[in-house]
């Protein structure tokens, strides 16, 4: 009984499995006591008990019983959100893919290389002329008195030179070759009375005035326009030095130059830019300064920078009526635009005049 303990798998089954322990326990216990007994009874009480307690630690073992390993732990699986992306292939590896991938057009041909540049390259242009200076701004003078004083001081200081606004005073007598109701503007193509007028609608004589020549072509008894120098240096076509018959001339007012091979003093004309020579030749009573009516109407109201009547005669009344429809038509007062008298007689022939 003691050779063949018995175990758990050794319990009948009809009995049960705790009770078949019990039973196992017992006989143990039985066991243990009754090698206890029989120690007592030997000479070798030691060595009996040794291995009494030594079938008991066997039999405990074996009658023991062990609890069923427990099952694994099923850990669920992550939300489909919560779990991590795929590690990324390596960049030398392109990713696997279920379909099969094209494959992969040829290279295309080879472009033939650009056609290198002529050596050397030519040399750049030279760069432009540079532009001419632009003249000054118009401004509207400083008072009928400013403008007084400044045309006394023009004509003082006058003397020959190529730049009109310090070679004297540049003045214009009504004529008849000008609009008949706005003198200040050339006459329009008609015909009566007007054709011939129209005819000569591409210029305007006037008169250099300074204190070696202080006669005005056509006379002063009509009245008249003082031209500002600054825009008539820009209008000026050609120069007499003396009358320069335009009205004669149905070719252009400047037919013929003085500084051509053929020219005849007496009647050739000097080309823009030579105003000194000119007035150095001058030896009649009146010069004849040719303005472009087109650039005159251009300039326009900054042309005109007063209305001069005669110290003893002319129609003023004409003037004063002339001088108004000018400062009405351009929105100017008579401080702008004031009507000076002229009296060549004396010294500072320009003087403020009401009428």
């Amino acid at each position: 009984m003691l050779d063949a303990p018995w175990s758990a798998t050794t319990c009948p089954q009809p009995f049960g499995y705790g009770a078949c322990c019990l039973a196992m326990v017992g006989l143990a216990l039985m066991a243990v006591a009754f090698a206890s007994a029989i120690a007592l009874l030997t000479t070798d009480g030691d060595a009996t008990l040794l291995a009494a307690l030594t079938l008991f630690k066997e039999t405990s073992e074996q009658a023991s019983p062990r609890p069923p390993p427990e099952p694994p732990r099923m850990i669920p699986p992550l939300p489909r959100e919560l779990m991590p992306p795929p590690p990324l292939p390596p960049p030398n590896e392109r990713p696997k893919s279920v379909f099969p991938s094209p494959p992969f057009p040829a290279p295309p041909y080879a472009q033939p290389p650009c056609p290198s540049l002529p050596s050397p390259l030519p040399p750049p242009p030279p760069p432009p002329p540079p532009l001419p200076a632009l003249p000054p701004p118009w401004h509207l003078p400083s008072g009928a008195l400013g403008i007084v004083e400044a045309l006394n001081s023009r004509y003082e200081s006058a003397r020959p030179t190529d730049e009109l606004s310090s070679a004297g005073v540049i003045m214009r007598a009504f004529d008849g070759l000008e609009f008949p109701d706005k003198p200040w503007l050339p006459c329009p193509t008609g015909v009566g009375s007007l054709g011939m007028c129209a005819r000569y609608r591409d210029r305007f004589p006037t008169s250099l005035v300074w204190p070696e020549h202080t006669a005005v072509y056509y006379g002063l008894g009509q009245g008249g326009m003082v031209i500002r120098a600054t825009d008539a240096t820009a209008h000026v076509r050609c120069s007499y030095h003396q009358d320069g018959t335009t009205m004669s001339k149905h070719d252009g007012p400047c037919p013929l130059l003085c500084t051509e091979p053929d020219a005849k003093l007496w009647r050739c004309a000097w080309p823009d830019g030579m105003l000194k020579t000119m007035m150095e030749h001058q030896v009649d009573d009146h010069n004849e300064v040719v303005l472009d009516a087109a650039a005159w109407v251009r300039g326009l109201p900054a042309t005109i920078e007063a209305f001069f009547v005669a110290a003893d005669t002319g129609d003023r009344d004409r003037v004063r009526q002339v001088a108004e429809d000018y400062r009405r038509q351009y929105g100017l007062s008579e401080e702008e635009v004031p009507i000076v008298m002229y009296d060549p007689a004396l010294p500072r022939p320009f003087s403020k005049i009401t009428l």
